[in-house]
C-alpha cells in the first residue's frame, strides 16, 4: 500500500520512553531546514512493512548502531538529510563497495582503506 505524506506525518508519536522492536524504518524528509544546517526529518518505525508511528518528527541524523560482528568496529553507520534537497548521506568510519546493480544495488560496508 502507499501511503501520503499526510498519512505518514499524521501516525501517532511515541514518547521517548518507549523502545519498540521495527522490522522497518521510514524516512520522512519534512521539507524544513534544522538548526544544524542539515534537513530536519521524520523517522517512522514500521511493523510488518507497515509504518505505525513516529519516532522523531524533529531528527537532523541518524546513528545506525551494531553491537556485533566486523560492523562495530567501522563506527556502525550514521545518515543525514541534505537541505533542501532531501537528499539521504549515509556515513561513518567506513567506505562502500558497489557489488551487482539491477533493480537492488548492492553495497558493501567496508572499512575506510579496506578494499
Amino acid at each position: 500500500m502507499a501511503y501520503t505524506k499526510k498519512q505518514l506525518m499524521n501516525l501517532p508519536k511515541i514518547s521517548h520512553e518507549t523502545k519498540n522492536i521495527y522490522d522497518s524504518i521510514f524516512i520522512l524528509n519534512s521539507r524544513k531546514k534544522h538548526d544544524s544546517g542539515w534537513a530536519n526529518f521524520y523517522v517512522i518505525g514500521g511493523i510488518e512493512g507497515k509504518p505505525t508511528e513516529i519516532i522523531s518528527d524533529r531528527c537532523d541524523s541518524i546513528f545506525w548502531k551494531n553491537d556485533q560482528g566486523e560492523f562495530r568496529k567501522y563506527n556502525a553507520l550514521h545518515m543525514d538529510m541534505e537541505y533542501p534537497s532531501g537528499a539521504v548521506r549515509f556515513f561513518g568510519l567506513l567506505r562502500f563497495k558497489i557489488g551487482y546493480i539491477s533493480d537492488t544495488v548492492e553495497i558493501q560496508i567496508i572499512e575506510k582503506g579496506g578494499k
